[in-house]
């Protein structure tokens, strides 16, 4: 109902949260979620707020390296310049100890923290904002693997049913038992079990990626041919009239 600010650990399912772009979306599960475990977070400090996070979670940033183009990396590889994108520099950066370990997921794969635009997933590899295979990193960024990968798991009503179950460490259960150990198994294989695995399922993920937008497209264009023949159906009678 109201706007307010709350503390990552009161956030629960349900709740409306700020994703990139400016707009609400419900937190409809939680990746992790361990309010006794204790981690090393990243702390990012810039001129007006402080940001802590995980040095494998992804965050919104733009550095001198990527032509300014903002993109999301591992809080591992944020540094001190590198640009928020609440429009400020990180001036300081350290390691921090905290109680309480929380990865809220949002439909768009994006939650909006301390006034900071970060990713609602992790990189898979460490200190890479992109998949590797063997020594060649290709274009494809682990933000969209994940985000793919959790459409696909929503879709087949794995991850978004109540109520949900989590390990004993925090982490979803089908995430966790499965999908995670699956992906590091894939990753510690030879170069070519990599990529006769994960090239099918980026190709799978592109398919489905192009047919989500055109389906959209073609909702939107039977919408807009409806309401013209209702519009002209309309006019055509006070025409008649």
């Amino acid at each position: 109902n109201g706007k307010r600010n709350i503390r990552m650990q009161d956030a629960q399912i349900g709740d409306s949260v700020l994703t990139q772009g400016g707009s609400y979306e419900e937190i409809y599960s939680f990746g992790h979620i361990n309010p006794k475990q204790v981690a090393e977070f990243v702390q990012l400090q810039t001129k007006s707020t402080t940001l802590e996070l995980t040095s494998d979670h992804l965050l919104w940033v733009k550095t001198d390296s990527n032509n300014d183009q903002p993109q999301y990396m591992p809080a591992s590889l944020a540094k001190v310049g590198d640009v928020l994108s609440n429009g400020e520099a990180i001036v300081k950066r350290q390691m921090v100890q905290r109680r309480g370990v929380y990865a809220p997921f949002t439909r768009s794969g994006t939650i909006v923290v301390n006034d900071v635009v970060c990713s609602t997933y992790v990189t898979m590899q460490p200190d890479s904002a992109y998949m590797k295979v063997g020594i060649f990193v290709t274009p494809i960024s682990w933000h969209w693997m994940d985000w793919m990968g959790e459409q696909l798991l929503l879709q087949l009503n794995l991850v978004n049913n109540h109520p949900q179950h989590y390990t004993v460490e925090g982490i979803s259960v089908v995430r966790g038992a499965v999908v995670l150990p699956m992906v590091k198994w894939i990753l510690s294989q030879h170069v070519v079990i990599q990529v006769m695995v994960f090239l099918p399922v980026v190709l799978l993920f592109l398919v489905l990626s192009h047919v989500q937008l055109s389906l959209l497209l073609l909702c939107c264009a039977y919408m807009v041919r409806i309401w013209l023949r209702r519009r002209r159906r309309a006019l055509c009678k006070e025409l008649s009239k």
